[in-house]
């Protein structure tokens, strides 16, 4: 089993971020998605739920692909509560790769 952390807790973090922000997604949903990793080197790590659709298009761009597990801990794990300014609110999300859950009040 490979351990998770060090390298991989910034592109978790940052998918994130981009899904709730780019692409309009609730914490939760955003924590949800499918997670791709690559560094430095060798091939672009993913989900085993991405899109065929993406896998494809990923190919086409020169990527080779190591597809992992449905919910894999490789790609680290995101806990996470945000504040809807709008709506006085609260969201809070909880990673299904790992053991957690997001509690405010």
């Amino acid at each position: 089993m490979t351990q998770s952390g060090a390298t991989r807790i910034i592109p978790a973090v940052a998918l994130t971020i981009s899904n709730v922000i780019d692409h309009g997604m609730t914490l939760q949903e955003a924590i949800n998605a499918p997670r791709i990793a690559q560094f430095q080197s060798g091939k672009l790590n993913a989900e085993g739920r991405m899109s065929f659709e993406s896998y494809n298009k990923l190919q086409e761009m020169g990527h080779e692909i190591n597809m992992r597990g449905t919910y894999d801990n490789y790609f680290g794990g995101v806990q996470g509560i945000m504040m809807d300014y709008d709506t006085k609110t609260l969201q809070g999300g909880a990673d299904p790769r790992r053991d957690g859950q997001a509690a405010a009040f």
